[in-house]
């Protein structure tokens, strides 16, 4: 049963950043400060939207019923407004500019009004215009390409309407924004081209998972979902096994970034209650813990510029706090005990071996390369020969932000009991649409006369 919001929460999730960018515009001495009071308006409308939710399976909002919010979308707006705050609240001061806060909160606006919609067409519309607002800041011919290409599979895979085959272009779209192999290379480049806060907002957020949850799993044959599973899975080991390897440091975070969400990617795919769940708190935990992890890189490349992984550089007695948050943090996407991502991938495995058998094998690789990957360059960046002349400290902006990240994921970790109770709620749901797509088995009896 379909309600309706009290509180119109989700036309302002939207509207604020929307009138925040022509505040920014309007009053461009004051952008940062514009932003982070928008940025923070928006969380305290999300939680509001979630909170109102409750016991609700589904809510539309009283101005534009266009939006609405489950058990699926509340997390993840909450997540996005997250990571968008956190992201924004502790930029570098050199990148504290007018157009890159209104950029910065029209890719906001984009983000919420995805996570708040089902329409399959307005979907496509924001979809189009989330893959093509980072090439403004970085104009690569390449990303340009595969970004077209998924769009135009993605249009096309909503233009050929409620088919039982209709979602093979979905599929393709959705395979190139996660950069699913064979279709990734654009990702650990991407990385390297944009500016940390732009790749994180494009990227973590997971837009593609939102999209294959949306239209892909209710109705997609079993055969589509095992190969998507598939190929997610031997993503997660490819990538992690690359990642191991990187010398740069972006790149080892594009190839460990896609790892990660590569898992789950393949964990929306099981054909049970738990492996599912599982799947969507994996998704909460990943989006959490990689914004986390991702500060900390950022916070580190702006006072050292850019880091290789081939030199020990040294600095831990300087800044023990971002050296045990970067540690934690990293360690925390990859399941360490007493975090939120350790729950979820404990229920992911149990619940998806009963789909794929050797699903929990490759999950473990996966996560002791990127185990490996995380100590690697915890050691080179840390341990050594302290030579840098200039103060490494942590601002207070960026302790609030690095800290409340991961005290969030170890509360969850340590009470997921509210959190797992929406996302069981929303992958019955899930369930029950994939059930009732299927169609009927055909029998060879004939009935009694």
């Amino acid at each position: 049963m379909i309600s309706v919001l009290q509180f119109p929460w989700l036309s302002l999730l939207f509207l604020l950043p929307a009138l925040g960018v022509g505040a920014v515009l309007l009053f461009p001495r004051f952008s940062h400060k514009i932003g982070i009071g928008v940025t923070l308006a928006a969380l305290v409308m999300a939680v509001g939207s979630w909170v109102e939710l409750g016991p609700l399976k589904i809510a539309v909002d009283p101005w534009l019923p266009l939006l609405s919010l489950d058990h699926l979308g509340a997390p993840l707006v909450f997540c996005c407004t997250v990571t968008a705050a956190a992201v924004l609240y502790t930029m570098p001061r050199s990148h504290r500019t007018p157009e890159l806060a209104a950029k910065f909160l029209l890719s906001e606006t984009i983000l919420l009004l995805t996570f708040s919609t089902v329409n399959p067409w307005f979907l496509a519309a924001l979809f189009t215009a989330g893959a093509f607002l980072p090439w403004f800041e970085i104009r690569s011919r390449g990303f340009a390409l595969y970004m077209a290409v998924s769009v135009l599979c993605f249009i096309l895979g909503v233009a050929a309407g409620p088919t039982r085959w209709f979602c093979l272009p979905l599929v393709a779209a959705v395979l190139i924004r996660k950069g699913i192999l064979p279709l990734h290379s654009w990702l650990p480049s991407f990385f390297q081209s944009a500016r940390f806060g732009t790749s994180l907002l494009f990227v973590i957020p997971q837009v593609g998972t939102y999209c294959a949850a949306r239209l892909i799993l209710p109705s997609a044959p079993a055969v589509t979902l095992e190969i998507m599973g598939v190929l997610a899975l031997l993503t997660s080991v490819y990538a992690a096994a690359l990642g191991l390897v990187q010398k740069d440091v972006r790149r080892m975070f594009g190839y460990f970034f896609m790892s990660q969400s590569a898992v789950v990617l393949a964990g929306l795919t099981c054909d049970n209650l738990g492996g599912l769940a599982g799947g969507l708190t994996l998704w909460i935990s990943s989006i959490l813990s990689l914004t986390g992890f991702g500060l900390a890189l950022r916070a580190l490349e702006a006072r050292r510029g850019l880091l290789s992984l081939d030199v020990f550089h040294g600095g831990y007695e300087r800044m023990p706090l971002l050296a045990v948050g970067f540690l934690v943090l990293g360690l925390a996407c990859v399941g360490i005990p007493g975090t939120l991502g350790f729950v979820s991938q404990e229920m992911l495995v149990d619940g998806a071996v009963e789909t794929f058998p050797w699903f929990g094998f490759l999950v473990g690789v996966a996560a002791a390369l990127n185990g490996i990957t995380i100590l690697k360059a915890y050691g080179s960046l840390f341990c050594g020969t302290f030579t840098s002349p200039f103060q490494e400290q942590l601002r207070p902006r960026e302790k609030l932000a690095m800290m409340g990240l991961l005290a969030f994921l170890l509360a969850c970790g340590l009470w997921p009991v509210p959190l797992l109770k929406g996302n069981l709620s929303a992958a019955s749901i899930l369930l029950m649409e994939r059930q009732a797509a299927q169609p009927p088995i055909k029998t060879n009896e004939t009935p009694l006369e």
